[in-house]
């Protein structure tokens, strides 16, 4: 339970299923604030080396996605509600592990407007329109370069 209504809830996590290192880096990010607003993204690096080892996926149909270092999706989530002291997940995983999902959980009253997607940078100054209201946070994630040497899943994939 959390001590409000969620009006966003922001998600963090690897692929790891218990505190400590690991030999493979990882890490994602997912927003939601609705059963037809979240994104996710997803960056893993088994060695650092070869682009072969490394892959990235972004989803704007989850708020969780997860993958291994053999770039396959092993977990992924979807909001089903915002509850009155939480919010309740959709999950679909591949295999048994019960992975570490950190979440930042942000409602009130005083938090009156959210909503969360995605853009491609352009590498110049950008306007991002159509929101319907003036934001006072706004939150960024770059799960990793799009150059087409990196394996890239697709929606698809998911």
């Amino acid at each position: 339970g959390t001590a409000c209504q969620p009006k966003l809830v922001l998600f963090f996590y690897n692929n790891q299923t218990a505190d400590g290192g690991a030999a493979v880096a990882s890490f994602g990010f997912g927003a939601a604030v609705s059963t037809s607003q979240r994104v996710s993204g997803f960056a893993i690096s088994a060695d650092a080396a070869a682009t072969s080892d490394s892959d990235r996926t972004l989803s704007q149909t989850k708020a969780v996605v997860i993958i291994n270092a053999s770039q396959a999706i092993v977990a992924s989530a979807d909001l089903v509600t915002l509850n009155s002291d939480g919010f309740t997940l959709n999950w679909n995983v591949v295999d048994a592990n019960a992975r570490i999902i950190n979440y930042l959980a942000i409602g009130g009253a005083d938090v009156t407007n959210a909503t969360v997607g995605s853009y491609t940078s352009s590498g110049s100054p950008q306007s991002i329109t159509g929101l319907g209201f003036q934001p006072d946070l706004v939150i960024l994630y770059n799960s990793g370069s799009t150059t087409s040497a990196d394996f890239t899943l697709t929606e698809a994939s998911l």
